[in-house]
């Protein structure tokens, strides 16, 4: 798998104000996590924002922040990976309740 993917240019508006954004993907493979950063400017601001931040602890997806409209979580399920190997860390569940 590819540690850097290329950014996604997209057109969203935030409060009515056109943003123009710069999504990308980056994965350390050596501690397994990976994050999704947007970069935009509005109204003459530079804005950041992590939307999804996922790691592997001993075997199981831990998803610590996911604010996409469709979640990791989701896909994850669709894909076959049983709900006892997802953490949902943002939700208050911890590796040890997975278990």
């Amino acid at each position: 798998m590819s540690v850097w993917t290329p950014g996604i240019r997209a057109r969203v508006s935030l409060n009515s104000v056109p943003l123009r954004s710069l999504q990308r993907y980056v994965q350390d493979a050596q501690r397994n996590v990976l994050t999704v950063a947007s970069i935009g400017h509005v109204a003459g601001e530079t804005v950041v924002d992590i939307g999804l931040i996922a790691r592997v602890v001993d075997g199981r997806v831990v998803i610590d922040r996911d604010v996409n409209n469709k979640p990791l979580v989701d896909a994850l399920l669709q894909a076959g990976v049983p709900r006892r190997q997802i953490v949902l860390a943002y939700a208050g569940e911890t590796v040890s309740d997975a278990a």
